[in-house]
């Protein structure tokens, strides 16, 4: 989508460069976590999401309105912070990025045909996104629980470059709010994603640890 055209929905929701931008969701949050990842590579500087889903914020009581807010609209000019979106090209150049999969593991694994081909990126690790979403109200796993996730996967030290995928990008953005959570700071989103890598047929993809060229 043109940056010009993201620019005009942000600003017409009432958000431009000096506007706290707090996002919130339902089960399972994918919505929320995308959106706080655009808005941060459109280049705003300060986006959070709320640590509870709405039916939590409900259950505990707090103001919810029911009739529609009309936002002052306001002037967003994109700025691209490339420094948080990975292309293609990137991976295949990449040398100590951890790319992690956010899908399945029937996906990652190549057991689900979701897309022309199987499988996954060569040389990435899976954590399924529903291993980062909380219990009950919450959006995230307490963050001694997704401590224990990481090492699973190896995910090393706050310092490591991760780069994170899925299928179209919602998943992927998931795992980079619960990556910033834990205190990485150098994790980016592959938002074309498996679904763009499998397209492109001259790029390599594994299955089950057998790797596929075509």
């Amino acid at each position: 989508m043109p940056l010009e055209h993201l620019s005009r929905i942000f600003g017409a929701a009432g958000i431009d460069e000096n506007t706290t931008a707090v996002f919130y969701d339902s089960y399972d949050g994918q919505n929320a976590a995308m959106l706080a990842w655009v808005l941060e590579y459109l280049g705003h500087s300060n986006v959070t999401v709320l640590s509870c889903r709405l039916e939590g914020w409900i259950s505990e009581g707090r103001e919810v309105l029911y009739k529609p807010v009309t936002p002052k609209t306001k002037k967003f000019d994109a700025k691209p912070n490339n420094v948080v979106r990975a292309l293609s090209e990137e991976l295949l150049q990449r040398k100590n990025d951890t790319l992690l999969d956010m899908r399945s593991k029937e996906e990652f694994q190549g057991k689900v045909a979701t897309e022309v081909r199987t499988g996954h990126i060569p040389g990435a690790v899976n954590i399924p996104w529903t291993d980062l979403i909380g219990d009950g109200h919450e959006f995230l796993r307490p963050k001694p629980e997704l401590e224990e996730v990481g090492k699973r996967v190896s995910l090393g030290p706050t310092q490591k470059k991760i780069v994170t995928y899925c299928s179209y990008g919602p998943r992927a953005a998931i795992g980079y709010v619960a990556l910033q959570y834990l205190g990485y700071r150098e994790v980016k989103v592959y938002d074309g994603s498996f679904h763009q890598w499998a397209q492109r047929t001259q790029l390599p993809v594994e299955e089950e640890g057998l790797q596929l060229q075509f």
